[in-house]
């Protein structure tokens, strides 16, 4: 079959394309609770929560929360001693703060 092109799989662009969107819908949600929206602490905590566990080993890739996978693996893999100590029961400012830069970061250095 020489001369015809295999149709372009779409798989990996849309397994990409949701995983940005989550993280950046999660993004959004850090930034709406630095600036004092209370009802995102619920689920950025949890975040929070699951990146600690997996950096302390309790979790595994094959046990974290199916819905926020993407952010937890990208939070944790980018700061795991970070992850180590934090307790999202105690989170604060400085924390959701942490958590924002790294999103951003990781978030400026995908456009490259």
């Amino acid at each position: 079959m020489k001369g015809i092109i295999p149709p372009k799989s779409t798989a990996m662009y849309y397994s990409h394309t949701i995983e940005d969107n989550k993280i950046g819908l999660f993004t959004s949600f850090v930034k709406s609770l630095i600036e004092g929206r209370q009802e995102y602490k619920p689920v950025v905590n949890n975040v929070i929560e699951e990146a600690h566990a997996l950096a302390l080993g309790n979790k595994t890739l094959f046990n974290i929360d199916r819905d926020s996978y993407p952010i937890v693996v990208l939070l944790e893999e980018n700061d795991p001693d970070f992850f180590k100590t934090v307790d999202s029961n105690k989170a604060d400012e400085g924390v959701y703060q942490k958590v924002l830069n790294i999103l951003t970061e990781q978030k400026s250095i995908s456009y490259y």
